[in-house]
């Protein structure tokens, strides 16, 4: 009887760990549009992302209340940023570097090339990508790899 329970326990015990390191953590997708929470410092942001063409991204804010509906838009190198229907439109980034909208800009062309993401772990329901190009950042993403929170 305790062979037995020890034979099974050992099996379970194999099969728990090989489907745990046969499975692979999805890669990161990055859809055409997708909310998120954006962590910048003490700051939280719920947002939606949009990636409607080649190179423009758009990042809408939906909250805190005070901001909600505030857009940022990049396309080559214009920017635009609308808010309350007043728009400001320039051939350059009118954006400082350390703004979030120009660091998300930045994290998302990053992403799409998979080359700055330095660690890859799981976190709670999902994982957890850390990376670094000019500053560290961490996406968090749940099981199927989708774009949960944006921490930099």
């Amino acid at each position: 009887m305790k062979k037995t329970t020890a034979a099974a326990a050992a099996a379970l015990l194999l099969l728990t760990c090989a489907s745990c390191s046969s499975g692979r953590m999805p890669s990161l997708q990055i859809k055409a549009q997708q909310d998120c929470t954006i962590i910048y410092g003490d700051k939280r942001y719920q947002c939606t992302l949009s990636f409607p063409g080649n190179d423009i991204k758009v990042i809408t804010i939906n909250s805190p209340e005070s901001l909600s509906g505030m857009t940022f838009r990049s396309s080559g190198g214009r920017s635009t940023v609308s808010y309350g229907g007043l728009i400001c439109r320039t051939d350059k980034s009118i954006l400082p570097e350390n703004s979030f909208p120009s660091r998300i800009y930045v994290i998302m062309d990053d992403l799409k090339k998979e080359g700055p993401i330095t660690e890859l772990s799981e976190s709670g329901d999902g994982f957890c990508y850390s990376g670094k190009n000019d500053r560290e950042f961490k996406v968090k993403a749940d099981k199927d790899g989708n774009i949960t929170e944006i921490i930099i």
